[in-house]
Order: C-alpha cells, then structure tokens, then sequence
C-alpha cells in the first residue's frame, strides 16, 4: 500500500497513467538495455505497465469525482430533484393564481 501511494507521483510524472502499450514496451526494452530487466520480462512489463496505467487512471477519476460531489455537497447547491419539485410548486401555485384570478373576474362581472 505504501509502496503504491509512493509510486503514483512517479507515475504520474512520468506520464504512465496514459501510456500506449508501444510506449510501455519501449520503456521496458530501454530498462532491459540497462540491465533492469530481462529480455523475457519486456512485455510482460510492458503489459503490467499499460494495466497499472488504466487502473490509476480509474483510481483518480474516481477520487476526482468523489472530491467534486463532496466539495458540490459542501456548497448545498440544487440537485435535479430540488429544481423539479421546485418546478412542480411553481405549476401549482400558477395554477391556483389563474383559478384565483377567474374568480375574481367572474365577482366583477357580477
């Protein structure tokens, strides 16, 4: 876990979270050319690389999206469902202004 946690500035800075599968490998056969890996260990750090990349790209969307909908929630803004039932309200009580309104004609006219 803590590995993790010190391994994702690394990785974003180095751009892994979009990285191709070429660029993976390429990255993998310069790393094997100075003896970090093995020849046989290319794609599948190659592979390993491009997985991690899509995982931490879901990890800080999700983190991103949580953080909005906590910092929207912090603000009390109006949710969809604030703004229909508002909506509704406001159909009723025109509805009742107009009923009012033909009622008071209807007196005058009288």
């Amino acid at each position: 876990m803590l590995k993790e946690k010190l391994e994702r500035p690394f990785l974003i800075g180095a751009g892994l979270l979009s990285i191709t599968h070429d660029k993976a490998k390429q990255l993998a056969e310069d790393l094997a050319e100075q003896g970090k890996v093995t020849r046989g260990e290319v794609n599948e750090l190659a592979d390993e690389l491009v997985t991690r990349g899509a995982e931490e790209r879901q990890a800080i969307s999700k983190l991103v999206k949580d953080e909005v909908k906590s910092a929207l929630q912090g603000i009390r803004l109006a949710t969809k469902r604030d703004m229909t039932k508002l909506q509704a309200e406001i159909a009723d009580l025109q509805a009742q202004l107009a009923a009012l309104s033909m009622s008071q004609k209807s007196e005058d006219v009288s």
